[in-house]
């Protein structure tokens, strides 16, 4: 027997997501018909698209490498955070089949 999926075409962006994600949150509901399932997935990926750029905030200010307490030259440890973040926010937007890419272009 096959489940009827209930379609929701509008629902209010999460509040933790901040003005950037929560436009593109906006953006999708309005362009898309999603279930709740789908709407998770974007909540998670725009959570993953704010660690991202907040990760690249960071990087501006400070630069890719640090120094240790020696002085020796590391990769800062946001850099590791943007490319986790970067990589799973693509994941939910794909898995969603979005043109994320359109999206951001809307500025």
């Amino acid at each position: 027997m096959k489940m009827a999926k209930k379609q929701i075409s509008s629902k209010k962006a999460p509040d933790k997501l901040s003005v950037e994600a929560q436009g593109i949150w906006t953006d999708v509901a309005a362009g898309w018909q999603l279930d709740s399932a789908a709407f998770v997935l974007l909540g998670i990926g725009l959570e993953a698209f704010d660690e991202m750029r907040q990760a690249q905030s960071i990087l501006t200010a400070d630069g890719p490498i640090v120094r240790d307490r020696f002085g020796v030259p590391k990769q800062h440890p946001a850099c590791l955070v943007l490319r986790d973040s970067r990589n799973a926010a693509l994941k939910c937007f794909r898995q969603l089949s979005l043109d994320i890419e359109s999206i951001l272009r809307k500025d």
